[in-house]
């Protein structure tokens, strides 16, 4: 029996997950939860094989739960559900453990086939995001050193375009360890300064070239 923890903080997109899986004698939602806290809560309490994760969820999202589950080192297999197809979403559940990735305009069938193939220990992602797949893993497996998620964030914030200063107010830290953070990105990865930066996210498709057309 694959024992599965539901996390959706709405009701109708649980009701009709369950409705789906009831078919599936081998498959069993044995909790569903509507909060990131209460997945941790739950993960602590009670034993799983997998766990159905929507990324925008109340309370602690799910990439706070995916780091969480990492730091805790819960034995559980993610397979992230959600509306996001953005490619910075996609890599950053992959570089924490994730083992599935599915957008919710999925078909029923593919669904079925990720929960199979994650239990059996294989990456999956779903057939509307399939073509971006050797990029992102491209990016996560052969990039020289990873950087930290408070780096990674940051790296991001650069590449849109902020400064320091607004980065600072952003993140409620000071600019001195904005800046300190910043050389460090640098060094993790080679590059000399901002542009550098943008290029390289550019190129590695975590952010979306149309914000600088």
């Amino acid at each position: 029996m694959i024992e599965i923890l539901l996390a959706d903080d709405h009701l109708i997109v649980r009701e009709g997950i369950k409705s789906i899986l009831r078919k599936y004698t081998n498959i069993l939602i044995k909790k569903e939860v509507d909060n990131g806290e209460n997945v941790i809560r739950e993960l602590k309490r009670e034993k799983y094989d997998i766990l159905i994760l929507d990324i925008s969820l109340p309370k602690m999202n799910g990439i706070e739960v995916l780091e969480e589950i990492r730091r805790k080192n819960f034995n559980i297999k993610v397979l992230i559900l959600s509306i996001h197809k953005q490619r910075d979403y996609i890599i950053r559940c992959f570089e924490l453990g994730a083992f599935g990735y599915l957008t919710k305009d999925i078909l029923v069938n593919e669904l079925i086939k990720a929960i199979y193939s994650i239990y059996n220990g294989k990456k999956y992602i779903s057939n509307d995001i399939i073509q971006e797949i050797t990029d992102i893993f491209d990016f996560i497996n052969h990039s020289s050193k990873k950087l930290s998620n408070r780096e990674y964030q940051i790296l991001i914030m650069i590449a849109q375009g902020k400064h320091i200063k607004e980065i600072s107010k952003d993140l409620n830290i000071n600019e001195k360890t904005v800046s300190t953070y910043r050389q460090r990105i640098l060094k993790k990865l080679n590059l000399k300064n901002n542009a550098e930066i943008i290029y390289y996210c550019i190129k590695n498709n975590i952010i979306n070239i149309n914000l600088y057309m």
